[in-house]
């Protein structure tokens, strides 16, 4: 039996990344520098080409312009100010015109599939959220992961859509959820807010009932937003547990 779905995956960022480290500085709620290994290009893939390196920037959107009013090189010196390493990537920036702005919003599909055009929407594509919930390509592998399942176990085309628009609705609802609570606190320009943040966020992450839970979430493992219970198919490398790779291969096995 052979089932042909178009498939629609890419989001606002769809190169290819092979990222090792994720560098970042922060101040409070308001200043976020990112600095991401993004791997190569699509048209230069081989072993000695050039490994690249993404600067994000975050700001709130409606001071863009005011940030372009005041120059190029006041731009420089407040980032280099914050994180005098980015100096030599900056030196590559000519113009305003070489950054690439990036609106966050978040994305809501009633139904994850076209039964006109037969195609099925995945990842950000069908379901983006803010960048600060960190979950684009969890979410993205789980569709993925499901919709095979879903073509494996039906017998077409049709009811195989449905039945992956139905496993994840619920779970997606969730994360979209959590994402339209948490952005208004993670990008507030309150001094309070982001004080409280800074205060709880860090022993929540070590403390053991929480820290399960925020493990639970992260690896898109939570059971629809069930505090403390998740699907067992989706521990990944046994995150929410804490295994190891090879105890996890042995337990799974």
């Amino acid at each position: 039996m052979s089932i042909n779905i178009p498939l629609v995956a890419y989001g606002p960022s769809y190169l290819i990344r092979q990222a090792n480290q994720l560098y970042q500085r922060l101040n409070t709620a308001e200043v976020m520098l990112g600095l991401l290994p993004t791997g190569t290009m699509f048209s230069d893939r081989n072993e000695t080409s050039e490994k690249l390196v993404s600067m994000f920037w975050s700001l709130d959107m409606s001071t863009f312009n005011d940030v372009k009013s005041r120059g190029l090189d006041s731009f420089k010196k407040d980032l280099i100010s914050r994180e005098p390493r980015v100096q030599n990537l900056l030196k590559q920036v000519k113009s305003f015109d070489q950054l690439i702005p990036a609106w966050y919003s978040d994305t809501f599909m009633p139904r994850m599939y076209s039964e006109i055009d037969k195609t099925v929407f995945i990842g950000d594509c069908a379901h983006a959220t803010s960048h600060q919930l960190g979950q684009g390509a969890n979410l993205a592998l789980v569709d993925a992961w499901t919709l095979s399942k879903c073509i494996s176990d039906c017998a077409t085309g049709e009811e195989a859509m449905y039945k992956y628009d139905q496993e994840r609705k619920w779970r997606l609802r969730f994360y979209q959820l959590n994402s339209r609570l948490l952005t208004p606190v993670l990008q507030s320009h309150s001094k309070v807010v982001s004080t409280l943040c800074d205060v709880f966020m860090g022993p929540m992450c070590k403390f053991p009932p929480t820290k399960l839970q925020m493990l639970t979430v992260l690896c898109g493992a939570q059971n629809n937003g069930i505090p403390w219970t998740t699907n067992p198919n989706e521990e990944y490398l046994g995150y929410v547990h804490g295994f190891s790779s090879k105890e996890q291969a042995l337990k799974t096995a």
